[in-house]
């Protein structure tokens, strides 16, 4: 998935008062990303800018693999929905220590 689509979803679905456009440097700091429906695949990237990013919504989409380095810097993830996908190989997780919610259901 490219920048440009994440930004345009965060533009539409971001609460906090700010356009993403305005201050971009406030997407760094997000905690909550939905990126649903989007049809984002085969494999997830550029989520590495995200390192504050504690809820990751993914459901929904293309996603075939989850390979060791795609979430690498996002340490602080506590819920990670990957439901209604296409995975086949799920690897790389198990540095997620703060991982309390993991949904890879309909895969």
């Amino acid at each position: 998935m490219k920048l440009e689509l994440m930004q345009q979803e965060l533009e539409q679905k971001y609460q906090d008062g700010f356009e993403a456009h305005q201050d971009p440097e406030k997407l760094l700091y997000l905690k909550h990303l939905r990126l649903s429906f989007l049809n984002i695949g085969p494999n997830i990237q550029n989520l590495e800018f995200f390192e504050n990013l504690e809820n990751l919504l993914l459901q929904q989409n293309c996603i075939e693999e989850i390979g060791k380095n795609s979430l690498q810097f996002n340490l602080n993830l506590q819920m990670l929905n990957l439901a209604h996908n296409r995975i086949q190989r799920l690897e790389g997780l198990t540095h997620l220590d703060n991982l309390i919610f993991l949904n890879i259901g309909h895969n």
